[in-house]
């Protein structure tokens, strides 16, 4: 049984169950039951990655801009900010 749960119950019944025992595993979909869903997965963690990288490249150009262009700095950070919430 997973330790977190055998903590919480109560030592007497705890101490009854053998440690061997486990949850056994549960499969909720299959790929080729639903390829749209595992589709979506995919592009998800794909932009996981995609997204901070855009939102880097934004604050660097800010950065590089700042100097010269308060206002654009301003613009780019709210941007690089946005994608960061998204």
């Amino acid at each position: 049984m997973l330790p977190i749960l055998r903590e919480q119950l109560p030592a007497n019944l705890a101490a009854q169950l053998p440690s061997e025992v486990a949850l056994a595993p549960v499969t909720v979909l299959r790929r080729g039951d639903a390829p749209a869903v595992w589709e979506g997965v995919q592009l998800v963690q794909d932009a996981a990655l995609a997204l901070p990288v855009a939102a880097a490249v934004a604050l660097a150009l800010a950065l590089v801009a700042a100097h010269r262009r308060g206002l654009l700095c301003i613009i780019l950070g709210v941007v690089t900010a946005a994608l960061g919430w998204a």
